[in-house]
C-alpha cells in the first residue's frame, strides 16, 4: 500500500512540477518557446542521475538524501536577462528542484527493486499512468485557480509530505530487500529512446515557435509521451508495427507541407497532424523498446538505458540542433528517423514489404524539407539561436528580415527609397499615425520607446530632437539590424537600444515619459502572453506621459488578439482604436491591424478578455 502511494505520488509531483517552473521561468526569458526545451533537457539529465541512484541506493543513504532534498526544496525561482539564457535555464532548476525531482525521479525503480516486484513494467506503466493525470489536470485544474508563487508553495508542502512518508517506509526496508540485482544492456535501448524524446522535442519546438509557450502546448506532445509508454507496457498485444507504418508513411509528407506553409494552414491542422503524428512515432520507437525489455531482474539497468536515452534526445534537440542548423531541421529530420526505425523492424522480421516501401519513400520528404529554400532569394545571413531563427534575404533591390516564418522588417537598397518606412510602420499603419497625431498635438519632438526593434523600421523618417529607444530581448536581432540595414544608422532621431526582455527592463527603469509606446514583439507568430497582462498594462502606464499613446500591434494568422488587447488597456483606464492597413507592394507596406489607446475608458466596443500573470488561455482567442 505503502509503495504503491509512493510511486503514484513521486510520479504525480515530478510531472506537474515540470509545466509549472516553465511558466514561472517564462518571463525572465521574454516567454521563448526554447525555455521549455531546455526544462525538458534538464528533467531527463536529472531522471538518469535519479535511475542510477535508484540502482544502488541503500536504506541510510536514501534517508539521507530525502533529508537533504527536502531542505534544498525551497529556493526560489529567480531569472532575468543573460548572454547564455539556455544555461541559466538550467542552473536556477538545478538550485530550485533539482535534488527533489532526482528523488522524485528514483522513486519508482528504487521500489520496485526493493519490494522484488515480478512484475515491474506493469509498476512503470502505473508510475506513468499517474504522471498523466499531473500533466493533464495542469492547465485545467491547477493553473487557473492558483497563481503561479501558491502553485510552487504547494507542491513543497506536497513534497514534505512525500519527503516524510517516504523516510518512513525506507527505515522499514529488510536489508535482504535492498540489494542489488543482475545487469544486461541493450544499445538499441538508449537508441530508440533518444529517437522518441527527440521527436517529442522537436514536435514541441514546432508547435511553440508560431503560436506562443503556454502549458498546454508543452501538456499534450509530453502526455502523448507518457501515453504511449503506458500502452506498450501494459497493452504490448496493440503493438502492430505494421499497421503504424503505414500510418507514419501517410503522415510524415503531411506534416513535411504544414512545415513549408507555415501558419498559413489553420493552428488546429497544425495541431492534429503534428500531434497524431507525434503519438503514431512514438508508439514506433516505444513498442521497439517494450519488445525489447528484458527480464524483471535487469529493470533497473533498462531504465537506465531509457534515461540515459531521454537524455541525449534532449541534448539534440536542444544543445546541438541550434548550433548546427539556421534552421528548426530536427523536426523533419525525427521524422525520418522514426520512419527509418519502423523500416529496419519491419525489415529484421519480415523482409522488404509493401509498408517498408511506403516508409522508404516518406523518409525522402523530410530530408528535401531540410534544405533552407529562400523562395529565389540571395541568403545574406542565418542566425540561430535561444529566441528561434533569424534570416537576412535579399531580392530585387529589397532587404528583408525574417523570424521564423514571419517578416519582422524590409529596406529598399537604392538611396532614395532607403529610409521610406515599410512592412508594417509604412504609410497609414497604426504605429505612423499614431506618431503623426503625437507630433501634430505636442507640436515638439517626441520621447518614442518601441517594444520589438525588427530591422529598426520605426527609426526611419523620425525628426531632429526625437528619441527612440527600443527594446530588444535578442542581441543576435540588433547585430543583423546594424550590420544590414541602415534604418538606426542613418535616422536623424537619437535612437538607443536596450538589451533584455521589455518588461523586466522597464519594471527597473525610472519613469520614461514615452509619448508614444509601440508594442510589437512577436517572436515569428508566437504570442509574448507576459507583455499582454494587465501587470504588464500597469508598468506601460506607469512609463507612458500624461497624454501618451501606446499602439499595439496585433496582426497574427493564429489569434485573434483585440479582445485581449482590448481588455488590458481596460484595466488600466485607457480605450483603444483598431487600425487596419492593406497590403500595398509598391511601397513595401503589408497588410497590419494595430490598436491605438489613449487614456479614457469608452463604452465596450467588441468582446474583451483579460489576461493576468496568474492565467492566460488562448482557446477563446483561436482563429
Amino acid at each position: 500500500m505503502v509503495r504503491g502511494f509512493l510511486i503514484v505520488a513521486g510520479a504525480f509531483l515530478a510531472f506537474v512540477v515540470q509545466p509549472m517552473v516553465t511558466k514561472a521561468l517564462l518571463p525572465g526569458f521574454g516567454g521563448a518557446a526554447s525555455v521549455w526545451t531546455m526544462v525538458l533537457l534538464f528533467f531527463q539529465c536529472t531522471l538518469v542521475l535519479g535511475y542510477v541512484y535508484a540502482r544502488w541506493a541503500v536504506r541510510r543513504l536514501h534517508i539521507a538524501v530525502l533529508l537533504a532534498a527536502l531542505l534544498g526544496s525551497g529556493y526560489p525561482i529567480a531569472s532575468g536577462y543573460r548572454a547564455n539564457p539556455d544555461w541559466e535555464v538550467v542552473l536556477v532548476l538545478a538550485a530550485s528542484v533539482g535534488a527533489p525531482f532526482a528523488v522524485l525521479a528514483a522513486t519508482s525503480p528504487l521500489w520496485q527493486r526493493w519490494s522484488g516486484s515480478p512484475a515491474p513494467y506493469r509498476l512503470y506503466a502505473l508510475s506513468n499512468a499517474a504522471s498523466l493525470v499531473a500533466l493533464l489536470g495542469y492547465p485545467g485544474l491547477i493553473e487557473p485557480w492558483l497563481d503561479i508563487e501558491t502553485q510552487l508553495q504547494a507542491w513543497r508542502a506536497a513534497f514534505a509530505v512525500f519527503a516524510a512518508v517516504s523516510i518512513f517506509a525506507a527505515a522499514r526496508v529488510p536489508k535482504e530487500q535492498a540489494r542489488v540485482r543482475g545487469w544486461a544492456w541493450d544499445w538499441w535501448w538508449p537508441v530508440l529512446s533518444a529517437c522518441g524524446t527527440l521527436l517529442l522535442g522537436a514536435t514541441s519546438n514546432q508547435l511553440s515557435q508560431e503560436v506562443a509557450s503556454v502549458p498546454f502546448l508543452w501538456v499534450v506532445p509530453l502526455a502523448l509521451y507518457l501515453i504511449s509508454f503506458i500502452v506498450v507496457f501494459d497493452r504490448p498485444q496493440l503493438y502492430n508495427l505494421d499497421s503504424l507504418a503505414w500510418m507514419a508513411s501517410l503522415l510524415i509528407p503531411v506534416c513535411c507541407v504544414l512545415v513549408v506553409v507555415g501558419m498559413r494552414a489553420p493552428f488546429l491542422v497544425h495541431l492534429g497532424a503534428y500531434c497524431l503524428m507525434l503519438f503514431v512515432g512514438l508508439w514506433i520507437c516505444h513498442g521497439e523498446l517494450a519488445r525489447r525489455r528484458p527480464a524483471a531482474e535487469a529493470s533497473g539497468a533498462y531504465y537506465i538505458a531509457l534515461a540515459v536515452g531521454g537524455a541525449l534526445g534532449g541534448l539534440l534537440v536542444a544543445i546541438v540542433a541550434p548550433r548546427l542548423f539556421t534552421t528548426y531541421a530536427e523536426f523533419p529530420l525525427a521524422l525520418a528517423g522514426v520512419a527509418s526505425i519502423a523500416m529496419w523492424g519491419l525489415y529484421s522480421r519480415q523482409g522488404f514489404s509493401a509498408a517498408a516501401g511506403g516508409l522508404l519513400l516518406a523518409i525522402v520528404t523530410p530530408v528535401i524539407v531540410t534544405v533552407p529554400s529562400a523562395g529565389g532569394a540571395r541568403v545574406l545571413e542565418a542566425k540561430r539561436s535561444f529566441y528561434g531563427v533569424l534570416r537576412v534575404t535579399e531580392r530585387d533591390g529589397v532587404r528583408k528580415l525574417e523570424h521564423g516564418a514571419t517578416t519582422h522588417g524590409t529596406q529598399f537598397l537604392d538611396a532614395p527609397r532607403r529610409q521610406e518606412p515599410t512592412t508594417y510602420y509604412g504609410p497609414g499603419s497604426g504605429a505612423l499615425q499614431a506618431v503623426a497625431q503625437q507630433r501634430q498635438l505636442l507640436q515638439r519632438p517626441l520621447r518614442i520607446g518601441v517594444i520589438g526593434l525588427g530591422a529598426g523600421t520605426m527609426a526611419a523618417q523620425q525628426t531632429p530632437g526625437t528619441v527612440i529607444r527600443f527594446y530588444e530581448l535578442n542581441a543576435q536581432v540588433e547585430e543583423l539590424a546594424r550590420r544590414h540595414f541602415t534604418y538606426l544608422a542613418e535616422s536623424k532621431a537619437r535612437v538607443e537600444v536596450v538589451l533584455g526582455d521589455a518588461r523586466l527592463r522597464l519594471a527597473a527603469e525610472p519613469d520614461a515619459n514615452f509619448d508614444v509606446l509601440v508594442l510589437d514583439a512577436f517572436s515569428s507568430d508566437a504570442i509574448p502572453i507576459h507583455l499582454l497582462t494587465r501587470e504588464a498594462a500597469a508598468i506601460y502606464k506607469r512609463h507612458l506621459a500624461g497624454d501618451g499613446v501606446l499602439a499595439v500591434h496585433i496582426s497574427n494568422l493564429t489569434v485573434d488578439l483585440e479582445p485581449v488587447v482590448r481588455g488590458m488597456l481596460r484595466s488600466i483606464g485607457y480605450h483603444a482604436q483598431r487600425v487596419d492597413r492593406g497590403k500595398d507592394a509598391t511601397l513595401g507596406v503589408e497588410a497590419s491591424s494595430w490598436m491605438i489607446a489613449r487614456p479614457g475608458v469608452a463604452p465596450a466596443s467588441g468582446r474583451e478578455l483579460q489576461w493576468s500573470d496568474r492565467h492566460a488561455s488562448l482557446w477563446p482567442v483561436l482563429r
